[in-house]
C-alpha cells in the first residue's frame, strides 16, 4: 500500500494491522500472490476535519438520511446526484439549522451549502439559505440570504451550492438556514405531503 497516492506495488509497505492517520491521505493498495500476481488497485480518501472545528444542529435530519452523522455537513464528502449514495442528509418537514464553530476567529472569503433537488423523491430546494456569522457564538449579524433559483418542476437531479461571502471582517462562528418548503406543492404526486431538504456540505473558505 502507499499513504501519498503514488501507485503500489510489491516493493510498496505491506499491510500489517491498524494504522493511525494524522492527517489526510490517499491510501492505495493492492494484493499481491505468492506467485507474484497482482489485483487491480484500490483507492480511499481519508480527509482531517481541521482541529477544533465543530457542529451543532439545530434541527434533526431523518435516521435513514443520516450521511454518517452529526459531522455530515463538514467531513469533505461531498455527495453526487444519487441521494440513495448515503452522502446526503435528509431533513424532512424542517429547516435546517446548523452552526459551524472554526476553534478561533479567522477571516473566512466564503460559505456554501451544497443541496439537491430530485422532485420525483419529494426533495427539494430550500426556497432560500441565510448565513450569519458571529465572533462570541451568542450575537449573529445576517450576512446574506440566497434565495433559491431552480425550477420545482425540473425532473431529475439537480444539485446547487448556496455561496455568499461574509465580507471582510474575521468571524468563528456561522450559522446556516435553509428553508424548508415544508409541504409538498399542489402539482405534485405527494401535494400536501413533507418536503424533504437534502445536503451536503458547508463549505467554508
Amino acid at each position: 500500500y502507499t499513504l501519498d497516492g503514488d501507485a503500489p506495488t510489491p516493493k510498496t509497505p505491506v499491510y500489517r494491522g491498524p494504522m493511525t492517520l494524522r492527517k489526510s491521505v490517499t491510501i492505495r493498495a493492492l494484493a499481491v500472490s505468492q506467485e507474484g500476481q497482482k489485483s487491480l488497485p484500490v483507492e480511499a480518501k481519508f480527509t482531517r476535519i481541521p482541529k477544533n472545528r465543530k457542529i451543532t444542529l439545530g434541527s434533526a435530519y431523518a435516521g435513514q438520511y443520516a450521511a454518517g452523522g452529526d459531522l455530515a455537513l463538514i467531513d469533505f464528502l461531498r455527495g453526487g446526484e444519487n441521494f440513495k449514495t448515503g452522502r446526503w442528509q435528509g431533513y424532512e418537514g424542517v429547516d435546517l439549522v446548523a452552526t459551524v464553530d472554526l476553534g478561533a476567529v479567522q477571516p473566512v472569503k466564503s460559505v456554501s451549502l451544497g443541496c439537491l433537488q430530485d422532485q420525483g423523491a419529494w426533495i427539494f430546494m430550500p426556497e432560500a439559505v441565510t448565513f450569519e456569522v458571529s465572533e462570541n457564538g451568542k450575537d449573529f449579524t445576517p450576512a446574506a440570504t440566497v434565495r433559491n433559483d431552480v425550477d420545482e418542476r425540473h425532473q431529475g437531479s439537480v444539485v446547487k451550492e448556496f455561496t455568499c461571502k461574509p465580507g471582510s471582517g474575521k468571524v468563528r462562528y456561522i450559522r446556516v438556514i435553509a428553508k424548508n418548503r415544508g409541504v409538498c406543492p399542489e402539482w405534485h404526486l405527494g401535494a400536501g405531503g413533507k418536503a424533504w431538504i437534502f445536503a451536503d456540505e458547508i463549505t467554508i473558505e
